[in-house]
């Protein structure tokens, strides 16, 4: 069920998008987050917490290129950073991402 929710996100995203909207920062946050859950943990069974929004830098690489960056914990609060790298395209997202 969570895949179906993050899909739809998604499209509500870009239709916003293809509409002339940005999206802000806690919008990509969120999509960050969405992206590290579906392609991450989910396959691999984790369960993971994230640095706040507060405590997670985002910033514009390119036009339509995101970088979100931040801190990942397992359930022993051993640590990781992360970066989801997000490109966007009229109707298109798409994105890149690493765990370290």
């Amino acid at each position: 069920m969570r895949m179906i929710k993050v899909g739809l996100a998604s499209f509500f995203l870009l239709f916003l998008m293809a509409c002339g909207e940005t999206m802000s920062d806690e919008e990509l946050y969120e999509e960050a987050i969405s992206v590290l859950e579906s392609e991450f943990a989910e396959p691999n069974e984790f369960t993971l917490e994230y640095s706040s929004f507060e405590m997670t830098e985002i910033e514009e690489i390119g036009d339509n290129l995101y970088e979100v960056s931040g801190n990942v914990f397992d359930a022993y609060q051993n640590g990781a950073g992360f970066t989801v790298k997000i490109s966007i395209d009229s109707d298109t997202m798409d994105y890149e991402w690493m765990i370290e």
